[in-house]
């Protein structure tokens, strides 16, 4: 196991230790599976029920719980205010390619603001139809997400 190809554990006074321990840990089993018959299994089960006890105890602290929609509302003859079940991150970026309008209209801006996305677009009304669709680049998803970094998924809905 190379220690580069393990993550980071992120700002743990330890992490550096922890993350060198796990991965001395790891080549230990794999040295023992090429040397020692029977000895993958049993090593490995063994680092894997330690590896899932640590994210049994962790996860009380970890929030994985995506922001959803609570209301669409057109709220100025070109402006659709989405909210959300919690905060957004501000500094989020969000292209203007993933707010698309139905009948089609034409996205100039989009803003992040607390629990609040407001989209501005051309001509919106109370019976347009609003999908938001994440960005993504390959497999690394962006946009739009909460305080704890969970993205916002895909939704689409009439505004009110």
């Amino acid at each position: 196991m190379r220690l580069d190809t393990l993550p980071s554990p992120g700002q743990v006074n330890v992490s550096q230790q922890l993350r060198l321990k796990a991965c001395q840990a790891i080549s230990q089993c794999e040295m023992l599976a090429r040397n020692t018959a029977g000895a993958k299994t049993a090593q490995a089960a063994k680092l894997s029920a330690f590896f899932t006890a640590c994210v049994a105890a962790l996860a009380a602290y970890v929030e994985v719980v995506l922001p959803t929609v609570t209301t669409r509302v057109r709220t100025a003859t070109n402006t659709a205010t989405i909210t959300f079940t919690e905060a957004l991150q501000p500094s989020t970026t969000v292209p203007l390619t993933s707010v698309v309008f139905s009948p089609a209209r034409t996205v100039t801006a989009i803003v992040v603001t607390g629990s609040t996305m407001v989209v501005t677009a051309t001509g919106v009304i109370a019976t347009d139809t609003i999908t938001y669709t994440p960005p993504t680049n390959g497999s690394v998803h962006l946009g739009a997400k909460d305080l704890a970094g969970n993205f916002v998924a895909t939704f689409t809905g009439v505004l009110a």
